[in-house]
């Protein structure tokens, strides 16, 4: 439940500093959904979702600066224990031009894991690389995402 009300307390947060952005800059709400996969033996994967925001500056097209919130929709298992994650997250992706995209990300998280009867909390360094399909602002993405080399997450973005 501790999970679902970060996920509250961060989407609430959120529309504060968009209200100062520039009318020309671009931002951009967007919903994801995947699958979060630790790296251990006989670990399963857990449904993930979440919600993201895009910034992009007029001036770097190319380049946004991104935040992104996810928790677990469906439990995990790790060696008979169920598991959840929730994670918030920020960095800077670029994306190529065109229609069809490339995108790379570089960045942190913070995340909440609860394996079974614990919980811990912590942060690290992340990356992703993903692959979209743009219609004016709207970006379609599948994206495959890495957690300091102990969980990768497999999402579907769509930044409307």
């Amino acid at each position: 439940m501790r999970c679902f009300h970060m996920l509250a307390v961060v989407l609430l947060a959120m529309p504060a500093p968009v209200m100062a952005v520039d009318q020309v800059d671009s931002v951009t709400w967007g919903v994801r959904a995947g699958g979060n996969m630790p790296n251990y033996t006989g670990a399963d994967f857990a449904g993930i979702v979440g919600a993201g925001v895009v910034y992009r500056h007029r001036e770097f097209e190319s380049l946004a600066l991104e935040a992104d919130v996810s928790a677990t929709l469906i439990d995990g298992d790790i060696g008979g224990f169920d598991y959840s994650v929730t994670t918030l997250s920020a960095y800077l992706a670029w994306r190529t031009a065109g229609k069809l995209y490339l995108k790379l990300r570089a960045g942190s998280v913070m995340e909440y894991v609860s394996v079974g009867p614990s919980d811990v909390f912590g942060g690290g360094i992340s990356g992703s690389i993903g692959a979209g399909l743009r219609r004016g602002e709207q970006l379609l993405e599948l994206e495959l995402t890495g957690v300091d080399k102990s969980a990768y997450m497999v999402t579907l973005n769509w930044y409307f």
